[in-house]
């Protein structure tokens, strides 16, 4: 379902390690300690999309790879939903993941809840959270509710069940496939509250992205948060900004604006002056907040394009950016592998893992972003101050700082070479060429199409 509504929250445990588990090497964690605010500062998420992740489909298949992610410096694995998929009105040949048939059940096609909770031990034992896609606001055709408890949906004047509607304009979202549940109906919320429930009591998922958040009335999320409160007390809430109750009580918020605008910037419709005008507005109105930055995810890829069709020769300058302005940066599913495909929803396909320009860029990425204490997620730890150049309208540069450590992020954001100069002294270390560079304000750069550098204050 929609990226916009993007919603999903962290529930945090204690996790012991176990024998014989995919690891990098000896020095992963055996347990894995509460997450707290400065592990999220430097989080790295990765969302897989298990049945698109292998030629298999299966928890397993993707449990080998997981020793791969920690060389990326992934710290958080969001799973899209596991669940098994109603057929009914199922589009394509193995339906919409967020069509779920049983809340209480993993899909058959990806494996048992035996092969999930391995899954999740071993990202434990390598120091990494799971978190998984929750549905709250539909479900599948063939949910035993459906036949049992049809009171619990949005019904027409016949009695009709019916598929989701905006909740402000009544049109339908066109996902036929799903069933849009009643939140007026006091037991179904009670219902779902004790589905959420079962898999933190159960197994040891650290936590749920929400999906469809903001079409579901705030006292549940109230109501949800508290139950889940009383059996984990440390978790994290991460949301669009659709709801202002839900708002006040989140802690990370996803960035649809600006993976918008790189898309927009990328070909020509947006400059670099509307994104100059959407980051003041983010550094005077939410200062405090984190969001997530990303140049895909599984609707972005599945319907708008990969970030080669979308971003074009600037894919890998903006994939640098989410990593050096204030936010927790995301990878899609086959990003680090270069994947060029655009991975369908309702049927089957497969990432390959072959390693090429992306693997060894993230791995760079992962470990600037962890060990320069100027990327922090938070734009009021470290603080983010543009720069003026000789060529505004084309040329992206800013500064983040942190007390005496301080970077600098320069691009060209334009398909035209550009000279330019810079306002600065100092001596910098280009980090991905590891040349020492001195600079003046006299300096001249002459940057390709869509050229950058990240340059460390010396």
């Amino acid at each position: 379902m929609g990226m916009k509504p993007l919603f999903f929250m962290l529930t945090i445990l204690l996790t012991a390690g176990c024998k014989d588990i995919p690891s990098e090497g000896i020095d992963y964690l055996p347990e894995l300690a509460h997450i707290t605010s400065k592990t999220i500062d430097k989080a790295i998420i990765y969302e897989v999309n298990i049945r698109q992740y292998s030629s298999e489909g299966t928890f397993n298949s993707f449990t080998k790879n997981i020793p791969e992610l920690k060389k990326l410096g992934v710290d958080i694995i969001w799973l899209m939903p596991i669940h098994p998929i109603s057929v009914k009105n199922r589009k394509g040949k193995l339906g919409s993941p967020y069509s779920v048939d049983d809340f209480r059940m993993t899909n058959p096609d990806f494996g048992t809840a035996e092969d999930l909770d391995f899954l999740i031990e071993t990202a434990h034992a390598n120091g990494m959270y799971v978190i998984t896609d929750w549905i709250s606001n539909q479900t599948g055709w063939n949910h035993r509710w459906i036949t049992e408890h049809p009171e619990y949906y949005v019904r027409n004047e016949k009695g009709e069940i019916l598929d989701p509607s905006n909740s402000k304009t009544g049109e339908s979202w066109g996902w036929t496939d799903v069933a849009e549940l009643n939140y007026d109906n006091l037991k179904m919320k009670a219902e779902m509250i004790q589905e959420m429930l079962y898999w933190v009591r159960t197994h040891r998922i650290d936590g749920y992205r929400l999906d469809a958040a903001q079409e579901i009335p705030d006292n549940f999320w109230n109501e949800a948060f508290d139950s889940i409160k009383k059996i984990k007390p440390d978790f994290l809430f991460i949301e669009t900004e659709k709801s202002d109750v839900i708002h006040q009580i989140t802690d990370l918020n996803y960035d649809y604006l600006a993976q918008q605008l790189m898309n927009g910037i990328a070909i020509g419709r947006n400059t670099v002056a509307d994104w100059d005008s959407y980051f003041e507005h983010k550094k005077t109105s939410n200062a405090k907040k984190i969001v997530i930055n990303s140049t895909s995810n599984h609707d972005e890829n599945a319907w708008n394009g990969t970030v080669y069709e979308r971003l074009g020769d600037a894919a890998e300058t903006f994939t640098v950016l989410t990593y050096l302005m204030p936010g927790v940066p995301l990878i899609y599913n086959g990003q680090e592998y270069d994947n060029k495909k655009r991975l369908p929803f309702f049927d089957k396909d497969s990432i390959n893992h072959t390693k090429g320009t992306y693997f060894g860029l993230y791995e760079k990425l992962g470990r600037l972003k962890k060990n320069h204490p100027a990327l922090s997620a938070r734009i009021d730890v470290g603080s983010y101050g543009r720069i003026r150049t000789t060529n505004d309208q084309r040329l992206l540069a800013f500064w983040r700082a942190n007390n005496n450590d301080s970077i600098l992020f320069v691009a060209n954001l334009k398909n035209l070479t550009n000279k330019f100069n810079l306002p600065i002294s100092g001596i910098f270390k280009d980090y991905f060429s590891g040349k020492i560079i001195s600079i003046t304000p006299e300096t001249i750069f002459d940057f390709k199409p869509w050229e950058y550098k990240v340059l460390i204050k010396q």
